[in-house]
């Protein structure tokens, strides 16, 4: 059996897939509905609902071990990110693996981090390693003064005693914590959802991971495209930002230099799926090998694909280079920028910058990801991606993992006490 815990967010999506699903929620306090004025008020009302947070964490947690020795589960499947709920398998003693979604990592001199532009130097000078370990310190202290803001400071602003946070809670618990570009991370074995030939080759050889493979869901049920008005003779322009496409700032720009530079080059045709960010009838009337919608089934159209502008998230790149498809990318946060890096470090694709991009620039940047070099490394990336589409290597880890835990989980006995816990002290 596989069984999901989570928000209830997800519950219907998960359970249509044939898996299992506990559901667990922090109920809103009713504070947060209280209007407040004047900053005494307003400290106040947030000193309870720090205290509502704390508590109602904890009444999760004690559900969710409950819910740990009923199952008696062989092996918890975690994100390796240190949050409020990584401590579970530790209480419970499951046995865990981290799954990394993206391709960061934990520091490391020789290796650039994700979060960042940079390409790995050509050899291993002290130059090298140096622009590297600016680039981690640039993403590490931001994440570190976060933890400490919240753990310590906020907390003393409310009139509360530091807390000990996350991090403390599971190193108390036997775990090794090591930091990564999201900030404190799980020192587990790790499994990564990408294939080993897309990342550095010095990060495929970091720590212990697994490459799971392509992680493409060929099955999944999106719908048919209506390709009316489209040539399949005629080279196709497929772009699209993703599920967040609302969120980057400079979205609109890139969407309409699209569907302009599209406009001037009558060989071409394109598909822009514009998401949340603008209405479909913002362009104006458009000749018909122009299709802007707010939503497609993105697996059918790239496999008719000939050039794929995205902002460059691993879940798009998968799919685009399953089916062979160049890239253009324009990265706006996070694992994007890394992933731009493997593009163009393994020629790809392109990449640009979605702030100051101009309908003249992208008309260059297509002329040249339509040459035949870019082409023949996508033919090459494209090998790995389909021979690897059962994620095997992922099923063999697991397997040979829990041999050497002899298949059992080692479940402590159940908490002694299970009941609503009582206002902890308060510390003020």
């Amino acid at each position: 059996e596989v069984l999901y815990l989570g928000t209830p967010d997800f519950e219907s999506y998960v359970t249509a897939q044939g898996f299992g699903y506990a559901s667990f929620s922090l109920a809103p306090s009713a504070e947060s509905r209280t209007k407040t004025s004047g900053w005494f008020s307003a400290r106040k009302r947030r000193r309870r609902q720090w205290l509502h947070f704390e508590q109602g964490v904890e009444r999760i947690l004690v559900r969710a071990e409950q819910l740990m020795w009923e199952r008696q589960p062989v092996l918890m499947l975690v994100d390796p990110l240190v949050s409020w709920q990584s401590v579970l398998p530790y209480r419970c003693g499951i046995p865990s693996i981290g799954v990394n979604a993206t391709m960061a990592s934990t520091f490391s001199p020789g290796i650039p981090p994700v979060f960042s532009p940079l390409l790995p130097a050509p050899a291993n000078s002290v130059l090298a390693t140096w622009r590297n370990i600016s680039a981690w310190a640039r993403c590490i202290g931001p994440r570190w003064w976060q933890r400490l803001v919240q753990d310590k400071i906020l907390p003393m602003t409310l009139g509360l005693a530091p807390r000990s946070g996350a991090v403390h809670n599971v190193k108390r618990h036997g775990a090794r914590v090591l930091w990564g570009e999201y900030g404190p991370w799980l020192d587990l074995p790790e499994l990564v959802f990408t294939v080993r030939e897309l990342d550095f080759p010095e990060s495929a050889r970091f720590r212990e991971r697994t490459y799971v493979g392509s992680c493409v869901h060929l099955t999944r049920a999106e719908g048919h495209f209506d390709w009316d008005g489209l040539d399949r003779d005629r080279p196709l322009v497929y772009c699209s930002l993703g599920t967040y496409n609302a969120a980057y700032p400079h979205a609109k720009r890139l969407f309409t230099s699209v569907v302009d530079a599209l406009k001037r080059r009558e060989d071409l045709q394109g598909i822009v799926q514009v998401g949340d960010t603008m209405e479909v009838d913002a362009f104006g009337p458009l000749p018909d090998r122009i299709k802007v919608l707010k939503f497609v089934p993105q697996l059918e159209v790239l496999s008719r694909t000939n050039v794929f502008v995205t902002h460059g998230g691993p879940s798009s790149l998968r799919e685009a280079l399953y089916f062979g498809v160049p890239t253009i990318v324009f990265p706006c946060w996070l694992d994007q920028l890394g992933n731009a890096a493997r593009i163009v470090y393994y020629g790809l694709g392109l990449r640009a910058d979605i702030a100051t991009v101009t309908v003249e620039h992208l008309l260059a940047l297509l002329d040249e990801v339509m040459q035949k070099r870019f082409l023949e490394n996508c033919a090459r990336m494209q090998k790995p991606f389909r021979e690897q589409l059962s994620c095997q290597a992922g099923v063999d880890f697991i397997e040979a993992f829990l041999r050497g835990h002899d298949g059992v989980a080692q479940i402590p006995p159940a908490r002694p006490d299970l009941s609503p816990l009582q206002s902890r002290s308060t510390g003020g």
